[in-house]
């Protein structure tokens, strides 16, 4: 019996039920031998029958059958984009049969056109032709053809959607669903403009308090004008774009939410909108990177809305200027740009952006930390605009320059912007003890060394004082002096070569005297642990000295394949690098080198010292053999020649040996006093501090 797609499960969706790694379902996959097999997919993407997964888990004790019963919106979501992307379908699908069920439970559409459990196969399949007829002429959805997704996947196969609409059933809230997809299907290439949930929540808390109309003139998704509209659910809700995909998804979005939404085709710079159309305001998220086209868009010097200057080059300064047009009196925009808009000056920029400032049209900037959006690496940032000379204070502008969280799993918080801008439109005042939020005089925006950019307002707000660099001056002299005078120890000349002590050579894995142990293999189904439970891994940053204690993995030993060796103290450690091999006594126990080092340890003391054999391993004469493989380099010591001479003789090098290392630390101490003292007298030159002869 062959399984249907529907009825499969693949590896990532397991991992989302269960809250687990996929590393974790791998390694069960390979430790237990009545793990199911797959029935579908490839070795790389295995699909598993999802009963028969299910089955097992519960009678492994990985799960229980309420869990599985009881998935949680997230995880729903999970198992149908995995069934759907199987298919070579889209998260579209998904959306529009949420907003399917959503019309059909709230009874919006005719009884004919609706979803119930009992409809299925050919019933269902007419449910939803008739359903998207009703959607082409229906004033609800603005005549858009918002089911066609749902449409097309009916007649490839009514199964997979009947599958879908009977997941969705089993959820309460298809808000909260559609959120949770929002969420999961942002990394698709038409999804990838949908702002996240708690930075479009910020830019609808700064919406003025009377705002009654809400337009987003270029629509990329439906997020920020359905956040908008949740905030102000009284509100009139008006989106354009040139792209019908916009507006369908938008439309969409807001219906699935219980709002109700006027979309317009067409392209606003180009004016496709009418001139009367006007907002309590206005929001966007305009398209990042994109240029004008004057073939299709027709900038024209005598548009009305170029009040400020005729946009050439990037988009963004057509949107500014269209936003502020259709401002009602009191109005406020908000627009998601580029941070180049704050310094850019191609294209007529500048003179645009000032002419902005002068004529008290930028009440607000709120700069926004890297890595906010996902998908992008561009810097972005908030510009909150009202009419000419409407700005809260005309003489100075409110930077916030929101600050990059600790964790790169953090979110920035939000909230801080939000609780700044409602103090600036009360009081036209910031809390002094931030660090974050100036009150910018216009003035000194437009002066040769100014700038809207709130991080240069915070980076002047945070250099030193004079009398502070100074003082960290001398301190720096005096640390360098002090490393200076501190050297107290020259090189023995009594020491001298001696020749002739070898009997022999001999390869290292031929010597019962030493023992090799490879590191292990930490592959992806090696699982990480915490430091009370875990073991640390010896990388070659943790042997080199120079990592931290956020540095240091530790993993599960019981996920790692085959026998381990952890590291016992007088162990010598041996790791590949791009140039060579770093050898090293390591005086710790516990630790687990990785594949590209291994353990050689000194069973017989009496026959070798290993402070020797480590300074052996480094030689340039024997690198080469020492590592193996042409792609990712691994020490392999055991063909490695290494002479035999007796061990007074192999301390005497050692003894040698510490007596230079004793000078490179004397030498470290002073370049690295060096080093600070740079840095300091960088910030002072900086600062407009020179140095002279006292």
């Amino acid at each position: 019996m062959t399984t249907s797609a529907t009825d499969t499960i693949s590896t990532v969706a397991i991992s989302e039920i269960l809250g687990v790694t996929r590393g974790t379902i791998t390694n069960w996959k390979s430790r237990k031998d009545d793990f199911p097999e797959p029935v579908a997919g490839t070795p790389r993407s295995p699909l598993y029958d999802r009963q028969e997964i299910f089955r097992w888990l519960i009678a492994n004790g990985k799960a229980t059958e309420k869990q599985l019963r009881g998935i949680g919106v997230e995880k729903i979501v999970a198992q149908l984009l995995d069934m759907l992307r199987n298919q070579g379908l889209h998260a579209d699908v998904l959306s529009a049969a949420v907003c399917y069920a959503h019309l059909s439970r709230a009874e919006i559409l005719p009884e004919a056109c609706r979803w119930t459990s009992g409809v299925y196969g050919t019933e269902l399949s007419d449910a939803i032709e008739a359903a998207n007829v009703w959607t082409r002429s229906s004033p609800v959805t603005d005549t858009l053809p918002i089911l066609t997704p749902l449409l097309m996947t009916r007649r490839q196969d009514i199964d997979i959607v009947e599958r879908v609409l009977r997941q969705i059933d089993t959820v309460e809230n298809l808000q909260s669903m559609h959120d949770a997809l929002v969420d999961a299907a942002r990394s698709e290439h038409s999804w990838e403009a949908t702002l996240p949930t708690d930075l479009a929540a910020m830019v609808a808390e700064l919406l003025p308090e009377a705002a009654k109309s809400i337009f987003d003139p270029y629509c990329t998704s439906g997020s920020l004008i359905a956040t908008c509209g949740l905030h102000r659910p009284e509100a009139d809700l008006t989106v354009a774009s040139p792209y019908d995909s916009s507006l369908e998804s938008t439309m969409r979005w807001t219906l699935t939410a219980g709002l109700r939404l006027t979309a317009l085709g067409g392209d606003v710079i180009a004016g496709d909108m009418p001139t009367n159309l006007r907002a309590d305001a206005v929001v966007c998220n305009a398209p990042l990177g994109r240029k004008l086209n004057n073939e299709h868009q027709r900038i024209y010097d005598t548009d009305p809305r170029w009040m400020f200057g005729t946009p050439r080059g990037d988009m963004h300064w057509a949107v500014l200027q269209d936003a502020i047009f259709r401002l009602n009196p009191g109005g406020r925009a908000l627009l998601l740009c580029a941070k180049s808009v704050l310094f850019n000056t191609m294209g007529g920029a500048g003179a645009i952006r000032e002419s902005l400032i002068r004529q008290s049209c930028i009440e607000a900037v709120i700069a926004l930390p890297p890595g906010v959006v996902r998908n992008t690496g561009v810097g972005l940032c908030l510009l909150v605009l009202a009419r000419p000379g409407e700005v809260r204070d005309p003489e100075n502008v409110l930077l916030i320059d929101l600050a990059k969280p600790e964790r790169r799993s953090d979110r920035p918080d939000f909230s801080t912007a939000v609780r700044t801008y409602r103090r600036w439109l009360a009081t036209a005042t910031v809390d002094t003890d931030a660090d974050y939020a100036f009150s910018a005089p216009v003035r000194e925006i437009l002066s040769p060394q100014g700038s809207l950019d709130p991080s240069k307002w915070r980076e002047a707000a945070n250099r030193p004082e004079v009398d502070d660099l100074v003082q960290a001056l001398h301190q720096a002299q005096t640390n360098l002096e002090k490393a200076l005078s501190g050297i107290t120890t020259t090189i023995d000349t009594d020491w001298a070569p001696q020749t002739g002590l070898a009997s022999r050579h001999t390869t290292i894995g031929l010597l019962s005297a030493i023992q090799i142990h490879r590191g292990a293999s930490l592959d992806r189904r090696v699982l990480d642990a915490d430091p009370e439970t875990g073991v640390p891994v010896l990388s070659l940053q943790a042997l080199n000295g120079r990592a931290t204690d956020e540095d240091i993995r530790y993993v599960d030993p019981d996920t790692v394949r085959g026998n381990i060796t952890l590291t016992q103290p007088g162990d010598v450690v041996a790791h590949s690098t791009p140039s060579g091999v770093v050898a090293k006594v390591w005086n710790e126990a516990g630790w687990l080198p990785n594949s590209h080092a291994e353990i050689l340890r000194v069973v017989d003391a009496a026959e070798f010292d290993p402070e020797f054999l480590a300074l052996c391993l480094t030689s340039r004469l024997i690198t080469e053999p020492v590592t193996v493989g042409s792609i990712v380099p691994r020490v392999q010591s055991k063909n490695v020649t290494i002479p035999l001479i007796p061990i007074i003789d192999q301390r005497s090098v050692v003894a040698y040996l510490k007596q230079i290392d004793k000078i490179a630390a004397y030498g470290q101490g002073i370049a690295r006093s060096a080093a600070y003292l740079q840095r300091v007298l960088a910030d002072a030159a900086a600062s407009g501090i020179a140095m002279a002869r006292a």
